[in-house]
């Protein structure tokens, strides 16, 4: 019984351990570009080959559309409160999006459902993401990580026709 318990609690801290670290993460056919970029400013493109197949990112047909922001956590009276920077953002139809996200503290990373966008923000780096708009509407784009989005890391993709 007690080896049994010793073996139980391993495997949870095992478990527990990938889904804070978010080391747990898939990639589909559809994945956005993510670029990121490490602190002495070289790129590593992860995704560009998948998108690329599936005609996604067509530099000649669709403006780029850059934004920056900040990917952090604030204190206030002891209660942590993570945030992005910027919490709306405009783009037409077709634009081919550009996010660069320096996260400056805590763990994050940012996802945008109905554009297959999920990518580590890890802190001191600058992470960029690359998509094509290609439907019109509102999105929620937020951090994944437990409890982020309830307390306020989220904001707003408008794509306008």
């Amino acid at each position: 019984m007690q080896k049994f318990k010793i073996v139980m609690s391993f495997f949870a801290v095992v478990v527990l351990a990938g889904v804070l670290s978010g080391c747990i993460l898939t990639q589909t056919k559809d994945q956005a570009i993510v670029v990121e970029e490490n602190p002495q400013g070289t790129e590593e493109q992860v995704t560009e080959e998948v998108a690329k197949e599936n005609n996604e990112v067509d530099e000649s047909n669709s403006a780029v559309q850059e934004f920056e922001m900040e990917s952090f956590t604030e204190i206030i009276d002891g209660q942590y409160f993570p945030q992005f920077s910027k919490k709306e953002i405009t783009v037409n139809k077709g634009d081919k999006v550009r996010l660069k996200i320096n996260a400056t503290s805590g763990m994050h990373n940012i996802k945008i459902d109905e554009f297959n966008v999920l990518a580590e923000t890890p802190i001191g780096e600058v992470t960029v993401v690359e998509f094509v708009a290609n439907q019109a509407g509102e999105f929620v784009y937020y951090c994944a990580k437990p409890g982020h989005r309830a307390l306020g890391q989220w904001g707003t993709l408008k794509v306008i026709e």
